[in-house]
């Protein structure tokens, strides 16, 4: 793990805090080996310019109340992918923790947190958490994920969620 969060995650994290509505955690702990990251936002349709909403720039339609953002490291093995999001927890139960097949869930303690762990099956069965390991905690009706790719990478997923809740 490493507290240098490459330039290029920084500013996925900046796009994703301009695009959504709520505030978003950018990892400030990640696994080293830092490769790629994007931002992943519900999409719906695009405002285009001159249409009705129009306030110059391009803009989605739809609900804004969550984000993910994606990012890979070389240190993670087998495929090194990555996940952290929050938002409305209703919202990201339906759009980015569905299933095709139950998760694994275990409830944890850590740094004085309550937190949920998921064992998600593997790809197609486990939706685009297939074959991760996910760190969940709620605050209200808003939810904070870490999802990484590997079952074995608990820690990996339970260290990045408490220091991103530690952030706040």
């Amino acid at each position: 793990m490493t507290r240098d969060v490459p330039p290029r995650l920084r500013r996925v994290c900046a796009s994703a805090a301009r695009k959504g509505t709520v505030s978003v955690r950018c990892p400030r702990l990640i696994p080293s080996g830092a490769g790629g990251s994007s931002v992943l936002l519900p999409r719906r349709g695009v405002v285009r310019p001159g249409a009705a909403g129009d306030d110059g720039r391009r803009r989605f339609r739809g609900p804004r109340d969550f984000y993910v953002i994606e990012a890979y490291a070389r240190s993670l093995r087998p495929e090194g992918h990555w996940l952290t999001a929050a938002g409305n927890a209703r919202t990201l139960e339906q759009k980015a923790l569905r299933s095709a097949r139950a998760p694994r869930v275990q409830r944890t303690r850590a740094a004085g947190r309550d937190l949920e762990l998921r064992r998600y099956p593997p790809y197609p069965h486990g939706g685009v958490n297939g074959g991760h390991v996910v760190a969940l905690a709620s605050e209200g009706d808003q939810l904070t994920y870490v999802s990484v790719h590997g079952h074995e990478h608990a820690d990996v997923a339970v260290a990045m969620l408490v220091d991103l809740l530690a952030g706040r």
